[in-house]
């Protein structure tokens, strides 16, 4: 644990080109061009394009979660989109654990039988459930579940194919989900602990703050 903790705070900011893909239950899949900006430190923004118009802008900071989708893709408005009951607290919850600062919390953990992997497991701020899996062998956090008390299904998130850069281990392939459907994020050419300036994470004016 301490040398995960370690590791992942040698990554400050990360910005990248990247593919989105989002998964609805009935609709199926529908692929985004987009960007990615974030700051280890609670701030992510999410943007995409679709034949070069803006379709999404997710917006995460200290204040709250601001969520922009262009009135001509209302299918992801409905309440069984990928983004039917995301809120700050669960994308916050989901962020913290991509970047590796979950790791400051408490703990209980095992080993299962495979000897492959760690559970860890603890109680989130709301009352909820946390549950972590980490790749034993490389020490990299590979699936989180968050369940909160009111919820009938939990969120997941998955973490896979990652890379080095800099010397610092990155997951590339981030999948949200949930039982209205996924959010696929693959990042092209992630490039870390370059300036970000504090703008970029100013929401458009057109998005709704989230609960």
């Amino acid at each position: 644990m301490k040398l995960m903790t370690e590791r992942a705070a040698g990554i400050k900011t990360l910005s990248s080109p990247c593919r989105i893909v989002l998964t609805d239950p009935k609709r199926g899949p529908t692929q985004l061009e987009g960007a990615i900006a974030a700051r280890t430190t609670g701030f992510l923004r999410l943007r995409a394009w679709k034949f070069s118009q803006p379709v999404l802008d997710i917006t995460l900071t200290p204040e709250g979660l601001w969520l922009y989708i262009a009135e001509d893709n209302d299918e992801s408005r409905g309440p069984r989109s990928p983004f039917a009951d995301l809120t700050a607290q669960r994308l916050r919850q989901g962020w913290s654990f991509a970047t590796g600062s979950i790791l400051l919390d408490g703990w209980t953990w095992s080993i299962p039988n495979s000897n492959r992997s760690v559970e860890l497991e603890r109680e989130s701020d709301s009352g909820g459930l946390i549950r972590c899996e980490v790749d034993r062998p490389s020490l990299t956090l590979r699936r989180c579940t968050m369940t909160e008390p009111s919820d009938a299904a939990p969120w997941t998130l998955t973490l896979d194919r990652y890379r080095t850069f800099d010397e610092l281990l990155v997951p590339t392939y981030l999948v949200l989900g949930s039982v209205h459907g996924t959010i696929t994020v693959i990042l092209d050419d992630p490039s870390l602990n370059d300036e970000i300036p504090p703008s970029a994470f100013d929401p458009p004016r057109r998005a709704i703050k989230q609960p």
